[in-house]
């Protein structure tokens, strides 16, 4: 789960039996799918430069194992791929929103879908792995 240090998101774990909540990120980070194997936990974790970077954790905690090189923004979903050898994660920015796809042992990410005009709030894989449901739509509010 997420929970707050010093004014700032880290991710914690606790036993499904209660107990003292265990925190599993040094620098600040939010979202936090397990892996399909449960091994592995991933997030966007804060940046020395307030940026945000994909990085890839032990379930046990610890340091990152992997840190992925770009720097990332208006970030909204993240999502692992059913066997677990890629990410999904999406960017919004204002004018279109972006789908990437990471894989997890090597390779430069790709770009998955582009939405021009939407941002996307919400994303999941269907019951077999094969589909990808979006929730897209656009944001209004008063200036």
């Amino acid at each position: 789960g997420l929970g707050a240090a010093a004014g700032e998101q880290r991710i914690y774990r606790v036993s499904i039996n209660g107990g003292t909540a265990e925190m599993m990120t040094e620098v600040e980070a939010n979202v936090s799918p397990v892996s399909p194997d449960g091994k592995f936990f991933a997030t966007f974790m804060a940046d020395e430069k307030g940026g945000r970077k994909l990085a890839i954790y032990s379930i046990e905690g610890g340091q990152p194992l992997k840190v992925f090189p770009e720097t990332l923004s208006s970030l909204s979903q993240l999502k692992w791929s059913s066997d677990g050898k890629e990410l999904f994660y999406a960017e919004n920015p204002l004018t279109s929103a972006t789908i990437w796809v990471q894989p997890v042992e090597s390779g430069q990410r790709r770009i998955w879908t582009q939405i021009d005009g939407d941002r996307i709030f919400g994303m999941d894989w269907s019951k077999d792995g094969k589909t990808l449901a979006v929730v897209r739509g656009f944001w209004s509010h008063n200036v």
